[in-house]
């Protein structure tokens, strides 16, 4: 948001439908990796796809594409007005993922950001 503010640049929001399915994960109920993950600083998880490689599972993907988000330039952006733009792109990328999920068999999902 903010680098769209210093230069006047639009935003489109987009949403790419698919993609948790191309992989498997190993989800930690002990919290062991969170507290891998803290202490080196990095997101650590395990993944696996074909054959148990990392090679993707064949599932399609598909990007959908949202209304352009018009932001004007502001050579040193406030705070509020790189929030304001954060929320305007988080209400697009919600707007767009609603928009098509019923056509695409996501209709029992909802998108939450945390």
């Amino acid at each position: 948001a903010k680098l769209a503010l210093r230069n006047g640049r639009h935003i489109i929001p987009c949403y790419s439908f698919g993609n948790t399915e191309a992989f498997s994960l190993w989800y930690d109920s002990f919290g062991w990796m969170e507290w891998i993950s803290r202490k080196a600083q990095a997101s650590l998880f395990f993944y696996w796809g074909k054959f148990g490689l990392p090679i993707p599972h064949r599932v399609n993907i598909t990007m959908a594409i949202g209304d352009m988000i018009e932001v004007e330039k502001v050579e040193n952006p406030t705070q509020a007005q790189i929030d304001e733009v954060h929320q305007r792109i988080l209400d697009g990328v919600e707007k767009t993922f609603n928009t098509y999920k019923n056509a695409l068999g996501w209709g029992h999902k909802r998108m939450r950001f945390v």
